[in-house]
């Protein structure tokens, strides 16, 4: 297959071409992308638009409507195609290389995700006689140049950056040498991505079909329900997360501006046999009559599965929060009781009940693609280290506060009961020595490294404290250093209680 670039009509030299103004600069037209399947190879077609200014421009004439349109035209085999059109969109804008790069993925997947000829097999089954599937789509050298362009980074740059060799990265964008597992994280560090994405391509699906949660609607004279899924060949592709796909695995878009579902993508497995799912959200196929002429057509709804009443078939309750609408109700008049009221609430939710559904699929993940792939997580993958440390420097120091504070409770909790007052006991003897017991575990350092004198602050203490004898029901939870150094202190301030100290009045003066 032979490769081509060139301009239609054709230029006279490269100083028109200097001076030509890409379509994506006022009318952000994007580049046509076309591809077909020859055998195991992608031939593909990518078309961009250029304003040619015309000579002389008219008085009171806008630049751009006093242009010609010239298409340059690169033809060929896929690989090289890609390679070319990616270097020229960034050339004209960052932005468009960004766009330009997912369009591509998109027709390429939407292109293998077809029918062979035979429909026999998707296209996917002969590209490249692949037998690894949607998992060797893109050669790692396309992928590197892809990120390279999304981040407008320069080759030596890159290889400055992240420490290799500039002939080494030149070897693996030509693609004469592998990517290795080590250096594909090296480039991973400076483009802010998953080194996955160095060395195997996204997992892209089509997505087959889109749903209304709040609105029921009406196509080619055919009633669709509310949150029932209407097939559709134009919804493009989505990537699906690599901790959820299967072979198997579908996927289905929200569509509705009014609800916070608009715009998310429900990604659910395949099935064929009808499995009980109570209170999840499943994907069900139903045969069900058109109103229009009673005929018997396979529809498709999403929700959450619930059981009839009569025990034999189920409904389907809306998964959408806002269906239910009581502003026109008036409890007085139209609800008598709180099960009149439970009632209406649960009819509203009902999308379609007493179904005996043909498949019952689990839904597995509902994610909203902008966020998920948002391009924030490349800024903030850029900064892995710093906020890798920090949050783990955080939760340490969360898990060392919440340990001393469950040491506190404890001893607390020992100290509450064993410094109980005595029948009799004088009660300014009994705070005199609760003020002494204060100080001297104040004075304690190593006790301190430990525990902290809060715990003691409105503790009642006993005249003699033993507190040795129940040292084990406190030290259960420490480590062996932290044992030995309450064991210790124990010990230090049994001995200091009984001997003489402070006066009571600088026992007083110190509270």
């Amino acid at each position: 297959m032979k490769f081509t670039n060139e301009f239609v009509p054709k230029l006279k030299d490269r100083h028109q071409e200097r001076a030509l103004v890409s379509t994506f600069v006022d009318a952000k037209e994007l580049p046509e992308i076309e591809m077909k399947l020859l055998e195991d190879v992608v031939a593909a077609t990518v078309k961009f638009k250029f304003y040619q200014i015309k000579s002389p421009i008219k008085k009171n004439t806008s630049i751009l409507n006093s242009q010609e349109i010239v298409v340059r035209q690169i033809k060929g085999p896929s690989d090289l195609v890609y390679e070319a059109a990616a270097k020229q969109a960034s050339k004209i804008s960052l932005s468009l290389s960004t766009q330009f790069n997912n369009e591509w993925q998109k027709s390429l997947m939407h292109l293998l995700n077809k029918p062979s000829k035979n429909k026999t097999i998707l296209n996917l089954g002969l590209y490249k006689n692949n037998h690894y599937g949607i998992f060797d789509i893109e050669h790692p050298k396309n992928l590197l140049q892809r990120l390279m362009s999304e981040n407008d980074i320069q080759k030596k740059d890159l290889a400055t950056l992240a420490g290799v060799n500039e002939a080494t990265l030149y070897r693996h964008l030509s693609g004469e040498t592998e990517i290795s597992r080590d250096i594909a994280v090296k480039y991973a560090k400076v483009l802010g991505c998953d080194p996955i994405k160095i060395l195997f391509n996204d997992l892209v699906i089509p997505v087959w079909g889109s749903t209304d949660t709040l609105e029921q609607g009406s196509i080619e004279r055919l009633s669709v329900f509310q949150s029932e899924i209407i097939a559709n060949e134009n919804l493009g592709v989505v990537e699906c997360p690599r901790e959820i796909y299967r072979p198997d695995v579908k996927a289905i878009k929200f569509d509705n501006g009014n609800s916070h579902l608009h715009g998310q993508i429900a990604f659910y497995y395949n099935s064929n046999k009808p499995i009980v799912l109570e209170d999840q959200i499943v994907v069900v196929g139903v045969n069900l009559k058109n109103f229009r002429d009673n005929e018997v057509r396979q529809r498709y709804f999403i929700g959450i599965y619930k059981k009839n009443k009569d025990g034999k078939t189920i409904d389907i309750h809306s998964l959408d929060p806002s269906v239910m609408d009581l502003s026109g109700i008036t409890p007085d008049e139209d609800i008598n009781s709180y099960d009149d009221f439970v009632g209406v609430i649960e009819d509203q939710r009902i999308v379609i009940d007493g179904i005996n559904p043909t498949f019952v699929a689990p839904v597995v993940s509902i994610i909203d693609p902008i966020e998920v792939y948002s391009s924030k997580k490349t800024s903030i993958q850029k900064a892995y280290n710093e906020i890798y440390t920090q949050n783990r420097s955080d939760e340490v120091s969360l898990l060392k506060e919440f340990k001393n504070q469950q040491m506190l409770s404890k001893v607390k909790d020992n100290l509450d009961y064993y410094m109980a007052d005595e029948p009799g006991t004088d009660d300014y003897i009994d705070h005199m020595n609760h003020q002494k017991l204060k100080a001297l575990i104040a004075a304690d350092e190593k006790l301190q490294s430990v525990i902290s004198t809060a715990a003691y602050g409105k503790a009642k203490f006993e005249k003699k404290i033993n507190i040795k004898d129940e040292a084990k029901k406190i030290k259960a939870e420490l480590s062996a250093e932290e044992e030995k150094i309450v064991t210790e202190a124990i010990d230090r301030l049994q001995e200091q209680m009984d001997e003489p100290g402070l006066s009571d009045e600088e026992y007083q003066a110190n509270e």
